[in-house]
């Protein structure tokens, strides 16, 4: 009776579509075993080209919310791998509030840009995955959509993050907003750089990365001429294109499953005035180091809405104190001490536990 539903703009590109949206749910259901995960697109002409080019029926957020009304899910978590609170976000954000009343608790995640802390995070993820590029000699620009709504100002974010970080060499644009491509092509002819890489901000390298970034250029082939690869080569550039979602990173899907872990803090009840059945799990943190600690426990302690401490204090707990160092999620985690001492005295014990 409860459901994870992802929700993605969606792509016709089968192979990107499984290396960023396909592998994003994977990480979820993996992090939240409990839930059943399911899949919604925004985009009805990318629905019905899959369905008519392949067969494979993909439900819109409608059909999507109206199978789990049918298959009876009472607790509904929505997690949209959107990059930004837009327009979209929005319009999934009033299609929730309709189905309102279909569900005894409905809640919604953040998209992947909300935070500082997001921002920073994709910034790592996207340097680290063009360092072998960082020559001095190359500038390194990632492409977004763009949008007309006032959120479109994550690009100029992102780009600023890179800059106070000291990435010079690095660029964001975009194809219907700003920054603009020519506003990228100006910076890199300012910067002196002699080679370009392109890659896309998007979390699937779908039809926007394949024809208006890339050109739809093939080995050998010129880029079409109004495509941000075919205007830096008509600056002199030969670009090199790497079509690549930011999905498929691993860096940029953990911001997911933070939002993820945080929304559905929500749904649980207060301990001090509602009685909520759920799962308690015993985890042990092992002899003491914490690199000992096996996968399956920081697992099980990151999918967790409430952690219970035997201390009077986070920082008097021994436990919590090797927990953090491989788990720092943990500080952000609704912490419930319930001091008992771990002994063999009966005596003692009985006194604690009255």
């Amino acid at each position: 009776d409860t459901e994870l539903l992802v929700v993605s703009f969606g792509t016709s590109y089968n192979d990107s579509r499984r290396e960023t949206i396909g592998a994003i749910e994977k990480a979820m259901q993996k992090a939240f075993p409990d839930y059943a995960v399911r899949r919604g697109f925004t985009s009805q002409i990318i629905i019905d080209h899959v369905n008519k080019r392949d067969g494979e029926k993909i439900d819109n957020v409608t059909e999507a919310l109206d199978r789990a009304v049918d298959n009876g899910v009472k607790t509904l978590v929505v997690q949209p791998t959107h990059l930004m609170n837009g327009l979209e976000y929005n319009d999934l954000k009033d299609e929730l509030a309709g189905y309102s009343d279909s569900f005894e608790k409905i809640v919604l995640g953040d998209p992947l840009l909300t935070s500082d802390d997001d921002f920073q995070k994709v910034m790592n993820a996207i340097v680290d995955a063009t360092k072998e590029y960082d020559d001095g000699e190359t500038a390194i620009c990632f492409m977004g959509h763009g949008t007309e709504a006032d959120s479109n100002s994550v690009y100029t974010k992102m780009q600023e993050t890179l800059k106070a970080a000291g990435y010079d060499n690095y660029f964001v644009g975009t194809f219907e907003a700003t920054p603009s491509l020519d506003d990228v092509i100006a910076a890199v002819k300012a910067g002196g750089y002699k080679k370009v890489v392109l890659r896309p901000l998007m979390i699937v390298a779908g039809d926007h990365a394949n024809n208006d970034m890339a050109g739809s250029m093939q080995d050998g082939e010129q880029p079409d001429a109004d495509s941000f690869a075919g205007k830096l080569q008509a600056a002199g550039y030969q670009p090199e294109c790497v079509i690549r979602g930011i999905g498929e990173y691993p860096a940029v899907r953990e911001v997911y499953l933070t939002h993820l872990r945080q929304v559905t803090r929500k749904l649980f009840c207060d301990l001090t005035t509602e009685n909520c059945p759920g799962i308690l799990y015993g985890i042990g943190v092992g002899p003491g180091d914490p690199k000992l600690m096996t996968i399956q426990a920081l697992e099980t302690i990151r999918s967790c809405d409430l952690i219970v401490l035997p201390a009077v204090s986070k920082e008097e707990c021994y436990a919590y104190r090797i927990v953090e160092q491989v788990c720092p999620d943990i500080a952000d985690m609704p912490l419930l001490c319930m001091p008992f001492p771990m002994i063999k005295d009966a005596q003692k014990l009985e006194l604690a536990h009255k």
